[in-house]
């Protein structure tokens, strides 16, 4: 059920309800499956290229603070390309606001 509702997610906000449910109810759902679910959703957006090319060399290496890292910068290339898409922003000055407060 936990990884259907994965792996039917349409946005980073549903893949983020979908996992935090199946973490409330103690349900594992496979990394690789969140992992190719979130690449997937980037795949979407030109503006995420960069970030999908590094989080897949961050998978590869195997070191779990380099792939958290990557990964990361990935959810944040996401939505600020999924608000830009929602708001008419363009993504690079969205991602660029983001870095200003984060």
């Amino acid at each position: 059920m936990y990884t259907e509702a994965v792996l039917a997610a349409q946005s980073f906000d549903e893949l983020k309800t979908a996992m935090a449910e199946a973490i409330w109810d103690d349900v594992e759902v496979s990394y690789d499956i969140m992992a190719q679910k979130l690449i997937e959703l980037a795949n979407g957006f030109d503006t995420c290229t960069q970030e999908i090319n590094k989080y897949n060399e961050a998978l590869k290496s195997g070191n779990e603070e380099t792939i958290l890292a990557a990964e990361d910068d990935l959810r944040q290339s996401l939505l600020s390309a999924e608000s830009a898409q929602e708001y008419g922003y363009d993504a690079n000055d969205m991602e660029s606001m983001a870095e200003i407060f984060d």
